[in-house]
């Protein structure tokens, strides 16, 4: 996948997260 184990497509610039989309 192009995106961490912490991101999700949903959220490709929030990397780290548990896949949670933080602005």
């Amino acid at each position: 996948m192009p995106f961490p184990e912490g991101a999700t497509a949903i959220a490709p610039f929030e990397s780290g997260h548990s896949g949670r989309p933080e602005p």
